[in-house]
């Protein structure tokens, strides 16, 4: 089963942020973070700093699909902002907020490990 690393919800859960985060394969991690704008407003690709120039060496792919870029070296800094999504499916949103919800009823919080 697929899952999202990384869902950050708005205070008022307006907004859903996604982050994808992968060490150095930043490829299958571009996809994922593709296919989260359909419920997220926000996507964002997280690779580490060691191979972030990886993925900067591509930077037009990611601000051509909206795609923010952060680098993790212990803090995390956001290279590319992620343009605002618009294609969100109320499906798939809905699901997510379903899922969070059930995690948020089984451990008292949405913050969750697997």
């Amino acid at each position: 089963m697929k899952h999202i690393d990384i869902v950050c919800v708005s205070t008022n859960l307006r907004k859903l942020t996604a982050i994808e985060v992968k060490v150095k394969d930043w490829r299958t991690g571009y996809r994922q973070a593709v296919h989260h704008k359909i419920f997220a407003e926000n996507s964002y690709l997280a690779v580490s700093a060691k191979y972030a120039h990886r993925v900067l060496g591509h930077i037009d792919l990611f601000e051509n699909a909206g795609i923010g870029i952060l680098e993790i070296d212990g803090n995390v800094r956001e290279l590319v902002k992620p343009r605002f999504s618009k294609d969100i499916f109320p499906s798939y949103r809905r699901l997510i907020f379903e899922t969070l919800e059930k995690r948020k009823q089984v451990n008292n919080s949405w913050k969750t490990k697997e």
